[in-house]
């Protein structure tokens, strides 16, 4: 859905008759956004990620998906580069500066720190951070880095242990000017060896400032990958205001040498000895204390209200380029009665090319004889007229005092005389100290442009206008396009990969063992194809897998975040029955009694989606037991049927395509620790006679609680499963990885959906607190196609 397919009135109705022209210092949030971010609040108990409650894991999974989406709305992943939540882009910022290695250079410790002009305040505050001892810092002019850049460096990669860092913005908050990304590529070339620092072969670091371009362009981290990004989310969608995010690409994340340390970025530490361990992960390394978790929520519904509302990056880029293109036109041609221009424009381009121009506007007002009018003045009138815009130097002095034309002597004056950031002197001895900026966002429309124009049209312009191009400007034009022309030349990078996934074979090493036959057969064989749904339970033989049994857990439902749903959150799920018809390669899907006629079904393919019509059908990413999956959505009519069965809005079907691995050595679908979990009749039996048996309808009912693959009857003894290493299910080998953990899961009734506090006070009970119940397997090796079968001999390896 476009911007012009929705009421405005009604998603931003709070403005009423206020024409917002600020976009650069504060983007909007919606109504539908708010009302949306409510609701999920509302409706569900977030705490905090730290803790270990259901709550708490179901926020941290959340917080975990909106972190894969933010690295795609960028064009990367997880597997280029780490996301750190930070408080906003001055605190990201911060952050790179304060734990930059500069390494040592010559024997001495010493690097570089270059930075454009052009810079926010922020930017300019890092050098307090620098030590001027032994790093070099050295501000490159506008018109400098544009010569340096558009050269080309030859590649080397025989640096010296010098690490130097450059830092510029991909926007520039004063003008709109949007500076090429090409220039990341030459810095890491080496460019500034061979331009600035002609006697050093540092290797080169980039600290991209995305904050003010973000918003409203395009960023490809795939084509341009900084070493670092900052962006600060309000400035994005309005709210929540004071999150932000530090980008960091993997391969360079050595250079960040962090000291401190605080709550949750740790291993252990001692309180009265100065001994810590941090943790490996970047990402948790830094994000000391409980992050701002109910925020970084939001954010998921910012990205939907930004999609839904604005189109994709580029239309909105485009939309945005527009405005103040037209804008700009109007203004240019604006002069007075006597033909002296109305309005004194600062542009760095020549708002031609919204691949070098954001939606930015920024210009001082001229009276007919020449002299400025302040900013204040101004301000104050579009006040009247319910036009909201920016006045002064925006945070970016250094672009501000090139395009006024102030030297650094009138600005130390100006300051001797009471001139300060962000006051209201806004003339000084006739010249101006600030200039007014209107920017325009994907909400923005024509009459927002037309509203300032006509204001300042009526109120500041000497009739009758003049509507005419200035002399100058066709000169002019060309020389700021001439400045651009080296960066404009872009190739599409086609990146290809082969998805599918490489099975490499593993070196398993075997010793002679002495198998003990138990009397104990194979009972039941239960296949669970989509995770926390109901079982599928095995008749005969099943085939096996290198991830478990054939379509065990191989989908799942996930949330309108995206977030893997289980019956802990969704009790309802057990209600749905699965059938697997292998002659047919369909999955059917029952909900309820699947005995009675009353029960709802569908069926879909079991290996392609069948019915979709919408674009979500593609792979993306999602999270299990801390491990990251790669999914593919299973299609609208399967989507619809869970959301009513379930009555839970936005929930979809997707299958897993590749599950990146948690470290344990096997290949997993979907499963939690382990490719299978097994439990016996014995033991089930040893606990069943220790419960309140009136909870449950048989003894059956309680075995469906543990979710069990295999459970074996025969002669073992109670809990003996404990002590096994290895165990042998017909001809098949399965390593022990331990006993399984229970969770209140096995709480809930499997037939009902309604939750009890059997089995699990039983179980704790019976094992002085302890809540074991059952053991994972991973198979030893596969040869081949293999099967298992209901009544398959059992043999054991005992522990030493």
């Amino acid at each position: 859905m476009t911007l012009n397919q929705v009421n405005l009135k009604n998603e931003f109705f709070r403005l009423q008759d206020t024409c917002y022209l600020d976009h650069v210092g504060a983007g909007l949030y919606a109504n539908s956004q708010m009302e949306a971010i409510s609701a999920d609040l509302k409706s569900t108990l977030y705490s905090n990620p730290h803790s270990s409650g259901t709550s708490s894991i179901y926020c941290k999974d959340n917080i975990e998906q909106i972190r894969y989406r933010i690295l795609e709305h960028f064009g990367t992943t997880p597997e280029d580069y780490h996301l750190i939540f930070t408080a906003g882009a001055t605190h990201s910022l911060k952050i790179v500066v304060e734990c930059f290695d500069w390494g040592s250079l010559h024997g001495e410790e010493i690097g570089h720190f270059i930075y454009t002009r052009d810079n926010h305040t922020s930017v300019l505050g890092l050098r307090e951070i620098v030590d001027p001892q032994k790093v070099k810092i050295h501000c490159l002019e506008h018109e400098e880095a544009f010569r340096i850049f558009a050269g080309n460096a030859a590649p080397s990669h025989e640096f010296l242990d010098g690490n130097s860092l450059f830092v510029y913005s991909a926007q520039c908050n004063f003008s709109g000017c949007k500076y090429p990304l090409m220039w990341i590529n030459k810095v890491h070339d080496g460019i500034l060896n061979d331009s600035i620092v002609a006697s050093a072969r540092s290797k080169w670091f980039c600290l991209l400032d995305a904050a003010s371009y973000v918003p409203t362009s395009e960023l490809n981290l795939s084509h341009h990958q900084a070493d670092f990004v900052v962006l600060s989310f309000y400035k994005m969608f309005g709210y929540p205001t004071g999150l932000g995010a530090l980008l960091v690409r993997k391969s360079s994340s050595h250079v960040l040498q962090k000291r401190y340390f605080g709550g949750g970025t740790i291993l252990m530490t001692l309180s009265d000895e100065r001994l810590h361990r941090k943790r490996e992960n970047i990402t948790e390394a830094f994000e000391d204390g409980t992050v701002n978790y109910l925020a970084i929520l939001a954010l998921s519904h910012g990205f939907d209200t930004l999609q839904r509302l604005g189109g994709d990056m580029r239309l909105i880029s485009t939309r945005v380029f527009s405005l103040a293109q037209y804008l700009h036109e109007k203004f240019l041609t604006l002069h007075h009665s006597n033909g002296n221009p109305a309005v004194k424009l600062y542009r760095d381009s020549d708002y031609s090319d919204c691949r070098t121009q954001g939606g930015v506007v920024n210009f001082n007002l001229l009276r007919d004889n020449s002299q400025y009018i302040g900013f204040t003045e101004v301000s104050h009138i579009a006040s009247l007229f319910g036009i909201q815009l920016r006045t002064g130097c925006f945070c970016n002095p250094g672009a501000c005092q090139r395009h006024l034309g102030l030297t650094n002597e009138q600005l130390k004056r100006n300051f001797e005389k009471g001139h300060s950031c962000a006051d209201p002197i806004d003339l000084i001895d006739g010249f101006p100290t600030g200039s007014v900026r209107v920017s325009f966002g994907y909400s923005s429309t024509e009459d927002d442009a037309n509203k300032l124009f006509d204001m300042v049209l009526s109120c500041f312009v000497s009739k009758p206008a003049v509507f005419k191009s200035p002399v100058t400007w066709a000169k002019e034009a060309r020389i700021l396009k001439a400045k651009f022309e080296p960066f404009c030349r872009f190739h599409c990078t086609t990146l290809s990969q082969n998805s599918a996934d490489v099975l490499k074979p593993e070196s398993i090493s075997r010793t002679l063992v002495s198998k003990h036959f138990l009397g104990a057969k194979l009972m039941r064989i239960s296949v669970f194809p989509i995770k926390s749904c109901a079982a599928f339970d095995v008749s005969e033989r099943w085939p096996i897998t290198k991830t478990g049994l054939m379509y065990d857990r191989e989908w799942m439902i996930i949330s309108a975040n995206g977030v893997a749903l289980t019956q802990k959150q969704a009790p309802r799920m057990c209600l749905i029955v699965p059938r697997i018809c292998l002659a047919r390669k369909n999955l059917i899907l029952e909900f309820g009694d699947s005995n009675t006629s009353s029960s709802a079904s569908i069926s879909v393919n079991l290996h392609k989606v069948s019915n979709s019509s919408s674009e979500i059908n593609r792979i993306c990413w999602s999270k299990v037991c801390g491990d990251r999956v790669s999914i593919i959505d299973w299609g609208d009519d399967v989507a619809e049927w869970l959301q009513t069965v379930l009555q839970m809005p936005g929930v979809r079907l997707v299958k897993v395509m590749k599950r990146t691995s948690s470290g344990t050595g096997a290949t997993l679908s979907l499963t939690n620790q382990a490719q299978y979990l097994l439990i016996t009749e014995t033991s089930l039996q040893w606990l069943w006679e220790r419960t309140t048996q009136s909870a449950f309808s048989s003894r059956n009912n309680m075995a469906q609680r543990f979710r069990s693959n295999f459970i074996i009857s025969g002669s073992v003894e109670v809990l003996e499963e404990f002590t096994w290493k290895q165990i042998y299910i017909g001809n098949l080998c399965f390593e022990v990885k331990g006993a399984c953990n229970r969770c209140h899961m096995i709480c809930i009734d499997q037939s009902s959906g309604e939750k009890d506090r059997e089995p699990l006070t039983a179980l704790a009970s019976a094992q002085d607190g302890k809540i074991k119940f059952g053991i994972y397997l991973n198979l030893v090796g596969i040869d081949g196609p293999s099967y298992v079968k209901v009544g398959d001999d059992i043999a054991v390896v005992y522990n030493s």
